[in-house]
């Protein structure tokens, strides 16, 4: 009965690794899934946070300005998202001598196609 309890506790506790063919374990790719919705996740109430920024600023101007506040929000969306993909993601991703900042990969240049 006490070899029963010592596994129920060990799957339990994550002590298991199921290897596929691959050479990746279960438990890696399940991070990476969990890690790639909650960046998802993440971006999604960013941009819902953009969303309502433009509407509360255009309440708080006149009418007739109302569409240069718009343009300008959106505008701020997507340099925001070109600066993101040109230098961004090296800095976040890239390799790095130091713990800090990443250095390479700008632009995406570099990143294997299995990688996005």
């Amino acid at each position: 009965m006490s070899g029963i309890r010592g596994i129920d506790l060990a799957l339990k506790r994550g002590l298991y690794a199921v290897t596929r063919q691959d050479g990746l374990d279960q438990d890696t790719e399940d991070r990476t899934a969990l890690n790639a919705v909650f960046l998802l996740l993440a971006c999604a109430l960013v941009f819902s946070m953009q969303i309502g920024f433009a509407v509360l600023t255009a309440g708080s101007v006149r009418t007739k300005n109302t569409k240069n506040v718009l343009l300008k929000n959106a505008c701020d969306c997507m340099v925001t998202s070109i600066g993101y993909y040109l230098f961004g993601y090296a800095f976040a991703y890239g390799d790095s001598a130091n713990p800090f900042i990443g250095h390479s990969n700008f632009a995406l240049s570099g990143v294997a196609t299995q990688d996005y």
